[in-house]
């Protein structure tokens, strides 16, 4: 006859689900565990544009300190910002969304920039 489940059994088997699961999800997107939780991306308006050679773009945005640096022969779908555009960069992606304001003053999604 078998021994019915107890507490301390059913936790290890609860513990050892959640692990597994966590392995996975971690294994599909092929992030390091860090990058699968902490995602990060900022949004800012776009200033200035400047060309520095061999595809490579950098972007300077409205309220972000940072430069961007995005090679655009990394991004076979690349779009061509301009400035006012307002900007979307998810760093665990290296996906760069560009947003352009259209005449009526909203912001609607025009492209975007994925590294494959």
């Amino acid at each position: 006859m078998k021994a019915p489940l107890t507490k301390k059994k059913l936790r290890f088997y609860l513990l050892l689900c959640i692990l597994l699961t966590l392995l996975i999800y971690t294994w599909y997107n092929k992030y390091s565990f860090k990058q699968a939780f902490y995602k990060s991306s900022f949004k800012g308006e776009l200033l200035s544009i400047q060309y520095k050679g061999r595809g490579l773009y950098h972007y300077r945005l409205k309220g972000v300190d940072k430069v961007i640096g995005i090679n655009s022969d990394d991004f076979p779908n690349y779009i061509e910002p301009h400035e006012g555009d307002s900007i979307v960069k998810e760093t665990e992606s290296l996906e760069l969304k560009i947003f352009r304001r259209s005449p009526n003053g909203k912001f609607h999604h025009f492209g975007q920039m994925k590294h494959y």
